[in-house]
């Protein structure tokens, strides 16, 4: 049976979080990073990644660790401040990659054609700095983010537990090979997926059909759909947020 890349690179993380002497971090404020890494061309880039932990953080004990994707036009520190609150009810730490490609004229990102390969840049870079659960990790994201957790979750159920996609595309060819031969050994037995869309979103179809296929690898999904809703998160957006952790993390009745 074969594997991708993506399989060895849980392994690498596994070793990269052992033995660490972890520093203190300030709780209630977002902290900034800047991720090295090279784009399609193989040149050196430079991006920026926010984090925060929760209020009741100390290097001693490990938290899960939410990773937040903004969509097409939105940028980091927006979609932090959007979950910062909601995953420190939860206890998990936050971090929110930046997409790697600025628009012309906005203060908005897109995520370019390497962004997979930078956002596991990111989380093997907070894995170095913050006491992280590795058994509780998890990708989330909205349009174009949701696209990414689709990508990134499902490729490595190894690394991730676990994804929420809001309104997001997805195409039937992600399932591909190397997900097949995850499913033929279960490892999406205890993985979560929480899919929303709005009933007017023109991606709900979309959202229908990845539904069908992820329930066939044998993942539980919750499939939400918004009344009255088009290609946003519905309002007050903090409970949908709520809503998504608590069955990401398994702290609420379903």
């Amino acid at each position: 049976m074969e594997f991708s890349r993506e399989y060895f690179f849980c392994i690498f993380l596994l070793f990269l979080c052992c033995g660490n002497d972890y520093m203190p971090i300030d709780p209630g404020i977002s902290h900034r990073m800047s991720i090295n890494y090279a784009d399609q061309n193989n040149q050196p880039q430079q991006a920026v990644a926010l984090y925060s932990v929760p209020e009741n953080y100390t290097p001693v004990n490990a938290y899960p660790l939410i990773i937040a994707l903004h969509g097409y036009g939105s940028n980091a520190a927006a979609f932090h401040d959007l979950w910062r609150r909601v995953a420190n009810r939860n206890k998990c730490i936050l971090l929110t990659p930046q997409g790697t490609e600025p628009l012309q004229n906005d203060f908005g990102f897109e995520w370019g054609e390497n962004a997979a390969e930078y956002i596991k840049l990111c989380y093997a870079a907070i894995l170095d700095k913050i006491h992280i659960d590795t058994k509780s990790i998890y990708v989330v994201g909205f349009s174009a983010g949701g696209r990414l957790s689709y990508q990134l979750g499902l490729n490595s159920p190894t690394v991730f537990q676990g994804l929420a996609a809001l309104g997001a595309p997805f195409e039937k060819s992600l399932i591909n090979r190397n997900i097949r031969n995850f499913k033929t050994i279960g490892a999406y037995d205890d993985f979560r997926v929480y899919i929303g869309t709005g009933e007017e979103d023109a991606l709900v179809e979309q959202a229908v059909q990845a539904n069908e296929a992820i329930r066939q690898l044998g993942a539980k999904v919750h499939f939400e759909k918004y009344e009255n809703i088009g290609h946003s998160i519905p309002e007050p957006k903090k409970d949908e947020l709520l809503k998504i952790l608590d069955f990401l993390l398994d702290t609420a009745a379903d």
